[in-house]
């Protein structure tokens, strides 16, 4: 089985800038969306510091990420700040929608 990240790359092959950024977001979120159990674990707090492939998977992950941001940034601070927020918005639209907050 394929990993999150490696899922992801498959969708980004051939592609860049703004759209492999649209991209990457939509399929993470589509893939926290369809495994709701192990989403909810980590929205719990996974303590990655313990899961070693977990967090293997997880740096992989953000290291993608940082790469898809990198044009669009000013400096290394830029690209990891921009790289959480961004995360964190996708994060938490699959979080709301998983606990159905999108509803209220």
């Amino acid at each position: 089985m394929y990993s999150l990240t490696e899922q992801i790359k498959e969708e980004l092959q051939g592609i860049s800038g703004k759209e492999a950024l649209r991209i990457y977001g939509r399929k993470l979120y589509e893939l926290l969306l369809s495994q709701p159990r192990l989403s909810r674990l980590a929205f719990g707090g996974i303590d990655y510091s313990q899961k070693e492939e977990a967090r293997n998977h997880f740096k992989d992950l953000v290291e993608l990420l940082e790469n898809l941001i990198e044009p669009f940034a000013k400096n290394d601070v830029d690209i990891i700040n921009r790289a959480r927020l961004y995360r964190a918005v996708i994060f938490g639209y699959a979080q709301n929608e998983l606990w159905g907050l999108n509803e209220l």
